[in-house]
């Protein structure tokens, strides 16, 4: 539900309870940052993008990622969705 309402004000709030970064992380040297302070979500030249994962004991993994819904027009409102479902329980 956070992730979904992060993409709908397209807004990144800050990590709670965080002070610093544990100094082995080296972030200073790579792409990656806390999250300090409420932000605006950086435009893209594309929809905004989110993974969520779940890991649980017995192997019941999931992840999930989020797209920020486009815009719809008036003459849009029939158009079909769908959900894909993809299992790793076997080959087929």
């Amino acid at each position: 539900i956070k992730t979904v309402l992060m993409l709908h004000h397209r807004t990144l709030p800050p990590q709670i309870n965080y002070d610093a970064p544990n100094p082995k992380l080296g972030l200073e040297d790579s792409p990656f940052y806390i999250n300090t302070v409420q932000q605006p979500w950086p435009s893209q030249d594309g929809p905004c993008r989110a993974g969520v994962s779940a890991f649980g004991i017995g192997g019941t993994n999931a992840h999930v990622i989020l797209e920020e819904a486009p815009a719809l027009s008036s003459d849009e409102s029939g158009q079909e969705h769908f959900i894909l479902p993809v299992s790793a329980v076997s080959k087929a």
